[in-house]
């Protein structure tokens, strides 16, 4: 549920293959009202053969007037990254892409790429919420953050929006490793950030400064995900929500 006459605005950082945008764009609405007249999506990825097999999903199902994809590294200004790709020996099969911070004498960072990814038709490295105003994203409804770590640096991009309330509900990705060379996350800074912000955030089932030990303490093992929302706007595990309409402009 949103408010009439606006469209329910997801946003995906670190998308991959989009498999929670998709699912959102054709689970959240009504069947009957599956339009861009009731929801509309941004994917944000920066590695290509992903982008591709993204826009190939959107084609193939008709989701062009839904979901859009932005081809793109979202980082802090002044932050430069290079490319790397995580192989598991358990797992020869799965090859993960995920950027690390750059040296400041390394060359192949100039752009937040290296030359594996060259195909990339957008080699910048740019803060969230320029691509949101770019795309005309003034809300977002319900932002997913998925960057292997990284996931302090994207927020930081979008302060002002958190603290507004015109980002809405938000779910981080939290994670109880680090891959080899990559940024290790400060779970708990991350926490604070939205605590400060004026959200309420939810982990493994604790709120407020419970969920904040939590995360300091005993981080569950894998991937888990923090949830925080403004007010009473809540998404709960039934995809539905109750919107508070009372925000601050940012311009």
């Amino acid at each position: 549920r949103h408010p009439p006459g606006r469209r329910f605005s997801v946003v995906e950082v670190g998308a991959h293959l989009g498999g929670c945008t998709f699912h959102v764009v054709t689970h959240l609405p009504p069947v009957e009202r599956r339009t861009e007249d009731v929801i509309r999506a941004l994917v944000v990825e920066p590695f290509a053969p992903a982008v591709a097999a993204m826009r190939r999903t959107i084609w193939d199902n008709g989701l062009e007037r839904i979901a859009k994809v932005s081809e793109t590294i979202i980082c802090a200004e002044g932050e430069r990254f290079v490319h790397h790709q995580h192989r598991d020996p358990d797992l020869p099969w799965l090859h993960q892409p995920y950027w690390i911070p750059a040296a400041p004498s390394d060359p192949e960072a100039s752009d937040g790429l290296d030359e594996e990814v060259a195909l990339s038709e957008n080699r910048q490295c740019r803060g969230l919420g320029e691509v949101l105003s770019e795309r005309g994203f003034r809300i977002v409804d319900l932002l997913r953050i998925h960057v292997v770590g990284a996931e302090m640096s994207v927020l930081q991009t979008v302060i002002p929006r958190l603290r507004s309330g015109q980002i809405r509900a938000l779910a981080v990705a939290i994670f109880g490793f680090t891959y080899q060379n990559a940024r290790r996350q400060d779970s708990v800074a991350i926490a604070r950030l939205l605590l400060e912000a004026g959200m309420t955030i939810d982990y493994e089932g604790l709120r407020g400064r419970d969920a904040m030990e939590r995360l300091a303490h005993n981080v569950a093992k894998g991937t888990s995900t923090l949830v925080a929302w403004h007010g009473s706007y809540y998404l709960n595990t039934a995809g539905e929500g109750r919107s508070n309409e009372t925000m601050v402009e940012v311009e």
